[in-house]
């Protein structure tokens, strides 16, 4: 899964056994601005995830973390049909 943080473009690979073991771990500093966006590649991977981050966070900020359903492949598919497919 990968973490993207716009407030600080930060991208951040984080396989999903380690984010499930310790979520806190790996949540960036939050402000009103930001938010979280997890990533995989077919949107199952990310789901868990973002489940994860959301059950362990406060109301405002699990409203803040998401997941792009489908995945890369979704996007790749639905969104940028030049976007290359791993």
């Amino acid at each position: 899964c990968n973490f993207y943080t716009p407030s600080c473009f930060e991208l951040t690979d984080i396989p999903l056994n380690e984010l499930l073991a310790n979520p806190a771990a790996h949540l960036a500093p939050s402000d009103e601005n930001s938010f979280t966006a997890i990533v995989c590649r077919l949107g199952n991977d990310s789901q868990i995830a973002a489940d994860a981050v959301r059950e362990l966070t406060s109301q405002s900020i699990s409203q803040r973390v998401v997941d792009l359903v489908g995945g890369l492949r979704g996007w790749a598919n639905e969104v940028d049909r030049q976007f290359p497919v791993y």
